[in-house]
């Protein structure tokens, strides 16, 4: 069974994940909570200790490779959000966090 003392329920945690991107979200070491909580995707490789991005193109890689060789087409979706965070508002975030009723020990 998961546990985690620090949420009140995964609902909360989805609600913060809606609002930041998924690279800023997980910028703190989340790696110490077990996967059955469902909080990271086991693809999820940036920000995470014994991963790294070039894991994660490897894999990417070899699968374009496979998908390649067997005649399939491969379609890829990027998205550049670097400094993203930087350039957050915090006053608005703050009051968009109290709208969605995320409890205010978790946006302080």
């Amino acid at each position: 069974m998961c546990q985690v003392k620090a949420y009140s329920s995964q609902e909360e945690v989805r609600r913060i994940a809606q609002l930041l991107l998924p690279n800023t979200w997980l910028r703190t070491d989340w790696s110490g909570l077990p996967r059955s909580c469902g909080l990271l995707a086991n693809s999820q490789y940036g920000f995470r200790k014994g991963r790294s991005t070039v894991d994660s193109l490897n894999i990417f890689t070899s699968d374009i490779r496979v998908f390649f060789s067997q005649g399939k087409f491969v379609t890829g979706t990027f998205l550049d959000a670097s400094s993203a965070y930087d350039k957050v508002q915090l006053p608005i975030l703050g009051t968009k966090l109290h709208k969605l009723k995320v409890p205010v020990r978790l946006t302080q």
